[in-house]
């Protein structure tokens, strides 16, 4: 399997949050080189923006005028997903640059991630909660009780992750939020 864009901004975080909770050194190794084309996008929370560059360190494109974007995550179909910390919404990013608001009233959006169903999983760093965003904008809460949930992935058997920094923890919760 080939690295693309997702899985370099799914690197780049688990890096970092594996750093934070004590279990890595902050860095990410990539032993195959990904395809040419490849864009690297960053949440630029100091600019209010997402900003895209080459893997040459090129800047070619930024969508700008987000409230503090802290997270990112991607569908199958190419749609961005931001996480917005200062309006506390996660937004919807369509593949023409149209912004509009998936989710409000989300404490804190600090990690994303979706399952193979198209399920959108963001994290709620300040209630301590994950919520379920079914790809028709409903919204329910998956799990509760954790304590400073950020960075969130999948694995191939359904099961999410969660870096749950207040416990320096990584936990690992089933498709049954069990």
């Amino acid at each position: 399997m080939g690295l693309n864009t997702k899985t370099l901004l799914l690197l780049g975080a688990l890096a970092g949050i594996l750093a934070g909770c004590g279990g890595g050194n902050g860095s990410t190794t990539i032993t195959t080189p990904p395809p040419a084309g490849t864009q690297i996008y960053v949440a630029n929370y100091g600019t209010s923006s997402v900003i895209t560059e080459s893997l040459q360190g090129v800047q070619d494109g930024a969508i700008s005028g987000l409230a503090a974007p802290i997270s990112l995550a991607f569908d199958s179909a190419g749609t961005l997903y931001v996480g917005s910390k200062t309006d506390n919404s996660v937004l919807k990013v369509d593949s023409t640059g149209h912004v509009s608001t998936l989710a409000s009233k989300v404490n804190a959006p600090y990690g994303e991630a979706l399952d193979t169903l198209g399920n959108l999983y963001v994290s709620s760093r300040t209630d301590g909660t994950i919520l379920k965003i079914t790809p028709d904008g409903s919204s329910t809460t998956f799990a509760t009780g954790l304590t400073s949930p950020t960075v969130l992935a999948f694995d191939h058997n359904g099961s999410l992750y969660v870096a749950n920094t207040g416990t320096s923890q990584i936990l690992k919760i089933a498709p049954d939020s069990t």
